[in-house]
Parts: C-alpha cells; structure tokens; sequence
C-alpha cells in the first residue's frame, strides 16, 4: 500500500466522476499536484480547472503527465483507453479509486456509510455534524452539498467520512473506525448476481471494521440479514462495557504466587470490599490462552438483565487484548437468572503492576435468542462446551453450566 504522504505528483483518469472528484480535491487542498483526464468537459472539472488542476479531454499519450507518483482509475474506464495502457505498459503504480480510499481509510478515523440508499444524505449529515462540532473531518461525499456547493472539504483533523459505494465490492477495502450500515435492498444485481450475493458483501463489509471500532445499522431494520452481523458483533464493538471500578495491584510473593490487592474501596455489590477472589479448583479444567494462567473472580458491580427471550454473551473487550486481565467467554440466560454474576477472568502470568480504575474488563452482549445466527450449543452437568465460533479456544467450566445454562441450541 502506498504511503500517501510520500507522493508529489497524481494523475486521475476519469477526475470529473464524483468520487474521482472528491479525491482529486483531497490531494489539491493538501498541495499535491494534480492532473487528469475526463472524457467531456462539467461544470465539476471546471470547478476542479479553477482550483488549480490540469485536466485534458482528449484520450491522447502526448496529454498525459510523465512524472507521476501515482495513476488513479475507476471501473468504469474501458480496457482500451489508450492514456490508462500506457501507464500500465510504462510500470507507474495504478491504483483504482477504492485502493486509494483504503489507503486514506487506514490512516484516518474513518467514518464510511454504506447502503443501497440514503449513503449521499447520510455522508453529508455525518460530515456536517462533525464540521459544526469543531471536531472536523476530511469529507468524501458521493453528491454536491448544497450549503458547502461541495463534494469534498479538508480538516486538519485525522478524520475522515467516506461514502461506500458497494458497487463492484469496492467498499470491501475500507478501513472503517466507525461503519454505517442503512440498507441492504437488491441493486447493482449485474455485479452481485443475486439478492443474497449482495446482502453478503454487506456483511462482508461490516467484518472490516478496525479493532475496537463501532458498526451502526438503521434502528429497527427488518431485514434479516441485518440479523446475521449479530455474530460478528461481539468481537468487534457491540455491548456494553463493565470497566475495573478502582485501582488494584498485582504482586508476585515470595513463593511465585500473584496476589492482587486493591484500595480500599466499598464495592456497591452486596456491600462486601472485595474486587478479587481467587477461583477454586475448577478453574483447572480450564485451557486458558498462551501467556495467561490462575483465575480470579472479578466480583463486578452489574447484574445483567434481560427482557424475555434474550441472553447474554460475555467476552473480552474489543481493542483491549494485551491487558493482564483476559475474561473467560460465556452465554447467560440473563432473562432468567436470579443469581448474582460473578466474572471469571485469566490473569498474565508474571505479571506484576498496577492496573488502573476504569480498565475495560467485560464485555456484555444482549442479544435474541430466536435470531442468533451462530452455532453455540450448551449443556447440562459436568460436561464442558468449547465455544466453536468465535475462535475463543476455551471452555466454559462447570459453575457457569450448573448455574446458568440451560440445554438448547441456538441455530
């Protein structure tokens, strides 16, 4: 992927599109020298001709800028465009437009809005409000805001809304921090071939969310296929966060046992003081991952609750893997349950410092129970279940099944 701060000169064949448009103007506004090809001459190009761009509109070698760091194109420019084989013949890195805007995805907070409909409105709200806030963003929109007269505008902000365009997969190159998802609707069908071809690059696309990011859909979407990103939810962003509610310490004895201690603190949950217990002998017969060993209890400040027909999952915060805490996952029928919820976590082996109030510990996940896409099963006893989804690589030990689980399958 080419570093974008390293190029001097680009060259767009076919700037006047409206994406193309939005790019050329990035590059213009950050002092980069751009030139292009467009096949008729817009009221867009000369907008892009009087902010200082070079555009010809002729498909002739002798137009074409030599000194090039970079050659953008779009799909939509035919295989026998004489400018854009001269280039590939000649050995200049060309990119298409969606390699570009993985480029700037990846080095930005990237807002990107996708959908069949409503991406242009949405885009443009989104850019707006961040514009208005002060909080600023490098703004790609697929249309003409009509109170900027503008498809672009700059921010010295490392941020960035971008519209995703699911045509021809494009958008499945982004890198967004934060994804907007509005529809799914059948379009484009002489790409996708099929409705669920399509509906499958929109779950697609919300895989590539940066660690730690954010994926919004339309509240209340019917669609089911809204439905089948639950899944992926949870090991990306979705839930709620139980944080660590006061400093603690973690101390390696003189025998090699770790003991945490912690401030005094009046934990809010049964009015007891303790923040940690050591787990008992059960814990033994849990894997736990490379690097991790003994289990404490974190004795948290929640009780999950769940209106009828909805558990929870419980995992590890997104984004914060390298923590000396990892939490042990599970399902909990939180529609159920009357017991108080206790969170079994590995501690790093070796580890020894202070961990600091406010620490992401758990991450809950509400999700239906009847609309779960995934392959969870759950038992009764003794008998342990490997979490087959969500690459976990653990079981879930015996007081979590005997307390919590009931038998079913989620399909």
């Amino acid at each position: 992927m080419i570093a974008i701060n390293s190029i001097k000169n680009i060259y767009f064949i076919g700037i006047g599109g409206i994406g193309m448009s939005a790019l050329a103007r990035y590059f213009n506004q950050k002092g980069i020298k751009v030139f292009g090809y467009d096949k008729t001459s817009t009221t867009l190009t000369k907008q892009l001709e009087a902010e200082g761009m070079a555009i010809h509109y002729d498909d002739a070698i002798d137009l074409l800028q030599k000194d090039i760091d970079l050659v953008v194109y779009t799909p939509a420019i035919p295989k026998d465009h004489k400018e854009l084989n001269w280039y590939k013949e000649s050995g200049f890195t060309l990119y298409k437009r969606s390699d570009l805007l993985e480029a700037i995805s990846a080095s930005l907070f990237a807002v990107t809005v996708a959908g069949t409909h409503g991406k242009t409105t949405i885009s443009t709200m989104c850019a707006y409000l961040l514009r208005a806030m002060g909080v600023g963003a490098n703004a790609f929109l697929g249309g003409i805001s009509v109170n900027y007269n503008t498809n672009y505008w700059s921010s010295d902000a490392p941020n960035a809304v971008i519209e995703a365009d699911e045509y021809d997969r494009s958008f499945l190159k982004l890198n967004p921090s934060i994804a907007v998802l509005s529809s799914m609707d059948a379009d484009h069908l002489d790409i996708y071939g099929t409705p669920e071809s399509m509906e499958d690059a929109f779950i697609a696309y919300t895989t590539k969310i940066k660690k730690g990011g954010t994926l919004i859909v339309k509240d209340g979407a019917s669609n089911a296929s809204f439905k089948k990103c639950t899944p992926m939810l949870d090991a990306i962003t979705s839930g709620y966060i139980v944080p660590l509610f006061t400093d603690v310490q973690v101390r390696i004895e003189s025998d090699g046992f770790q003991r945490i201690t912690w401030r005094t603190v009046q934990n809010p949950f049964e009015g007891h003081g303790d923040v940690f217990q050591k787990h008992g002998d059960s814990a033994a017969r849990v894997k736990p991952p490379t690097g991790y060993g003994k289990v404490f209890k974190y004795m948290n400040t929640w009780i999950p609750k769940t209106p009828p027909g909805y558990s929870t999952m419980i995992s590890h915060p997104a984004g914060y893997e390298d923590g000396p805490f990892r939490a042990i996952p599970a399902i909990i029928d939180t529609d159920s349950s009357v017991l108080e919820v206790v969170f079994p976590v590995w501690l790093q082996e070796g580890f020894e410092g202070i961990v600091l109030k406010g620490t992401p510990m758990i991450q809950l996940t509400p999700f239906k129970r009847d609309t779960w896409q995934s392959h969870f099963l759950s038992y009764e006893g003794d008998e342990h279940k490997k979490l087959q989804e969500r690459n976990f690589n653990s079981t879930i030990f015996n007081n979590y099944i005997k307390n919590h689980w009931t038998k079913k399958v989620y399909r």
